[in-house]
């Protein structure tokens, strides 16, 4: 079993805070979901893990062993992002499988070749001359035929039609069956990777707010309740204020902490609804939803 540690992560720019003792455990194998808003950190996060960015303080741990320097602990870790110019520009595709091939060995070129006809990507093709999501679908290849344990996915449905990104969540599925290993998805199409990831980790405000939960109880820590402006003022009392409602007719819609509903006897007007992920992740990172 592979096991990333993250314990106590603080990382600053000219003094000011960006991350603040961020701290979580991931085990193989298992899609996690790193969610978060833009801006929050999460790509600085990522390349902090990944050793490509000092931080002020803290550890990075794969199986209770350092990252910072190691490079046979590194070679178990692979990061998606969006940097082109990590992706030598002017070389073709072809090239990029072999320079992945080189540093991190085994690459599986078989599966290459099968996932770039299936993206349609002409692999001798230099890589600065496709299109935003043909570069993406490019760095999906690599990820998906690296040798790593642990592959994190920043943002990987960038430039991708709905097409392109039904492949990817195709392929996803298919290489985690063949190869389990860890995956991390950060991403801001939440509702289309909620049948994806198994557990849920939000970053918001420097910190982690929701650690390691399954996306099944991440959606329940999320109420939406239908009913009367008034009843739902008079149950929720000062809170109300805190939550946007939608009007739908003589009625309000509105999403609320579940945690705000307890003890609280809710009248037969008002109905209770489940949310989805994205409802609840919307709720829970609302800077006025405390």
């Amino acid at each position: 079993m592979m096991k990333l540690t993250v314990n106590n992560l603080t990382k600053t720019f000219k003094h000011e805070s960006i991350l603040e003792n961020i701290s979580f455990e991931l085990t193989s194998p298992k899609i996690y979901g790193l969610l978060g808003r833009n801006g929050v950190g999460k790509s600085t996060l990522l390349n902090c893990i990944c050793d490509r960015l000092l931080f002020k303080q803290g550890k990075v741990l794969l199986n209770e062993k350092t990252i910072h320097n190691n490079n046979e602990q590194l070679k178990q870790i692979y990061l998606m992002n969006d940097n082109s110019e990590t992706y030598y520009g002017w070389e073709t595709v072809s090239d990029l499988y072999k320079y992945t091939d080189i540093a991190y060995g085994n690459f599986n070129y078989k599966n290459a070749h099968e996932l770039a006809n299936k993206f349609g990507i002409e692999e001798r093709q230099k890589f600065k001359h496709l299109s935003t999501g043909l570069q993406t679908a490019v760095k999906l290849i690599l990820a998906f035929c690296v040798n790593a344990k642990i592959i994190f996915l920043d943002e990987p449905t960038l430039g991708l039609d709905a097409y392109l990104r039904d492949v990817f969540y195709q392929e996803l599925i298919k290489t985690y069956n063949e190869n389990p290993r860890i995956f991390v998805l950060s991403t801001h199409l939440i509702n289309e990777v909620q049948n994806l990831i198994e557990d849920v980790i939000i970053l918001n405000n420097k910190k982690i707010v929701l650690n390691k939960t399954s996306v099944e109880n991440t959606c329940q820590l999320v109420t939406q309740l239908q009913g009367k402006r008034e009843d739902i003022k008079n149950l929720l009392g000062e809170k109300f204020s805190s939550y946007d409602a939608i009007t739908v007719g003589k009625q309000i819609i509105i999403n609320v902490k579940t945690e705000l509903l307890q003890k609280k006897n809710i009248p037969t007007t008002i109905t209770k609804h489940p949310v989805d992920l994205q409802t609840a992740f919307i709720t829970l990172t609302n800077k006025g939803n405390k």
